[in-house]
């Protein structure tokens, strides 16, 4: 029980005095302010400096320290005036006295005899803040500022200013950053700047001030600070790292052409930096958007080699080679790219069955896989035998594919995903699995409405519907093909249309059979199906027992597509309707 009273006692006693020191405080921020609106600045500020450093309350505090300033300022001690406010700048608890303290620190720095620096604070300010009410005082300021020689300075006879030194500024600037105090940083380094200094302070602060303008957006502030510190330090051992942040503002404000001359100074003069190989990476993806396949190769095959090399000095910490790795995965997918624009898809395969367990585990490794798979696909299609290793392996690559993408759907939003569906039913289509088929593109149309191949995608759906008998649900799919804009005169429209023709013909549907055979002679520019819808159409004449006009067709058919596929059995149609017109004579 004792212990327990001996406990409240102390709590009660600690509740007491933190009342009493708060209440204490409170007075003494009051009589502060008092003696501050009576005009006694030096009181004043002794009793705001007791304030800030005894007050309980942070937020207290800190408004001590901006009344603090203000005193000091009427006191004409400017250089301890700035002091304070940039404490108040420095701390969230300020956030109310931010536009007074940015203001007055332009303003005691002129008035301190800094013509150079407070201007430029006092520009910057109404520049930032141009509805503030300070503003127009900054305004009159500036004038007064314009018309004023170095030596007519109001305060020529005050005291000799104290400037901070400028490494204690870019401190201040750097921790005012770091704290998410971005105005109060960019004044900081601009009161830096306002010094006229050069050297390796003043270019890291120029860096600095760059890079957090850049971050806020302001791109012209960012370019121009950048472009001072090339002008000013050509051979400084950054300059790969400005112009690289120079060129990325150029793609982010829409100027690939100036970033692009950009890129190809780092490639061609700083190819050992590390802002060379990305730069060479942008290069070779704007080559290859250009369609410059040769010269999108160089730049790849340049980056393949260096990134293939063991680490460098300055590569060799985990973020480095993390972001080194990251840069061969996307160049190695390039090349694979490039290589399929051209057709080398053996080269594709066997470069990814080499290499495509070195990739992390993520989207690009499942976009590897995707275009081992298509590699695979399309190696099979120059044989195109359903029991070769070809097909085999291009139907396992792609069922394991499908099953990545399914686990990591949140993560993979690109366009090849659609490509899935439809290789795994066309492979099943060759070996007639037409349910199985019907099934893997049953929701192809709603999980990817934009597909560019949709039309293959409902031809492939017809030949599974005529697969199993169902031909009117055959006939509707290729109709579908038909209606695409995407399938205009291409060779999947020709043969949607020729199977529409298959479909009434295994029906013994001779007359409409006929009709779109001939729809396929119309409306398509495919020789070789145009041949074969010739042919078709001729033995729905022989099923019709129209000899005479059988053996017409196919003699014309003959003197249209002479060395098609379907020549010689044009031939041999041609004389069996010939022998058969001869009986009926």
């Amino acid at each position: 029980m004792r212990t327990r009273i001996a406990i409240s006692l102390i709590s009660s006693a600690t509740i007491v005095l933190t009342i009493a020191a708060a209440h204490a405080a409170e007075v003494g921020f009051d009589q502060a302010a008092k003696l501050y609106h009576q005009g006694q600045w030096q009181r004043a500020a002794t009793a705001f400096a007791a304030c800030a450093e005894t007050a309980p309350d942070q937020k207290k505090r800190i408004e001590a320290h901006f009344y603090l300033g203000e005193s000091l300022l009427q006191l004409e001690k400017y250089s301890k005036a700035r002091e304070h406010y940039r404490l108040v700048l420095k701390h969230p608890a300020g956030k109310p006295y931010l536009l007074r303290a940015l203001f007055r620190i332009g303003e005691a720095s002129w008035l301190a005899g800094d013509l150079s620096s407070g201007e430029q604070l006092l520009t910057q300010f109404v520049y930032n803040f141009p509805h503030e009410p300070l503003a127009a005082q900054a305004t009159a300021y500036l004038r007064e500022i314009a018309q004023q020689e170095p030596s007519q300075l109001p305060l020529a006879s005050k005291e000799p200013p104290a400037e901070a030194s400028e490494e204690k500024i870019l401190d201040e600037a750097a921790g005012l950053q770091r704290e998410g105090q971005h105005d109060a940083a960019l004044a900081a380094y601009r009161e830096l700047f306002a010094q006229h200094r050069h050297g390796k302070i003043h270019a890291e602060a120029l860096r600095r001030a760059a890079r957090l303008h850049a971050q806020l957006s302001q791109f012209s502030e960012s370019s121009q600070l950048y472009l001072e510190f090339r002008a000013k330090y050509p051979d400084s051992v950054h300059t790969a790292e400005v112009i690289a942040a120079q060129a990325w503002l150029d793609v982010q404000t829409g100027d690939f052409a100036s970033a692009e001359t950009k890129f190809q100074i780092l490639h061609e003069n700083f190819s050992q930096s590390a802002q060379a190989l990305e730069a060479t990476y942008w290069l070779a993806l704007a080559a290859a958007d250009k369609k410059d396949s040769t010269l999108a190769s160089t730049y790849v095959d340049w980056l393949l080699d260096i990134l293939s090399q063991a680490p460098s000095a300055e590569r060799t910490d985990k973020k480095a080679k993390k972001q080194a790795n990251k840069l061969w995965e996307q160049t190695l997918l390039l090349k694979c790219q490039l290589d399929a624009t051209e057709n080398r898809w053996q080269e594709v395969l066997e470069r990814l069955t080499q290499v495509g367990e070195k990739f992390e585990q993520g989207p690009r490794k499942t976009r590897a896989y995707f275009w081992l798979a298509e590699a695979s696909y399309r190696s099979w299609l120059v044989e195109d035998k359903t029991q070769s290793r070809q097909f085999k392996e291009a139907l396992s690559n792609f069922d394991r594919l499908a099953e990545q993408t399914a686990k990591q759907n949140t993560e993979i939003e690109e366009p090849w995903t659609a490509i899935i569906p439809l290789r795994r039913a066309q492979l099943r289509s060759r070996r007639q699995q037409w349910t199985e088929v019907l099934k893997l593109l049953k929701n192809v149309e709603h999980d990817f409405p934009d597909f560019p191949q949709q039309h293959e995608v409902d031809y492939l759906r017809g030949r599974a519907y005529a697969g199993r008998g169902e031909m009117p649900r055959a006939r509707i799919a290729y109709g579908r093909v038909l209606d695409n804009p995407q399938a205009k005169e291409t060779e999947t429209a020709a043969v949607a249309q020729w199977m529409i023709g298959d479909t009434f013909f295994h029906q013994n549907d001779f007359p409409r059979a006929r009709q779109a055979y001939q729809k396929v002679i119309d409306r398509h520019d495919q020789p070789q199906w145009q041949a074969r819808a010739a042919l078709q159409a001729g033995k729905c004449l022989e099923r019709e027992h129209n000899w005479p006009a059988a053996r017409a067709h196919y003699s014309k058919a003959l003197d249209k597509w002479q060395g098609s596929t379907s020549e010689s059995q044009l031939q041999t149609r041609l004389n069996w309707a010939n022998r058969q017109t001869t009986r009926q004579r």
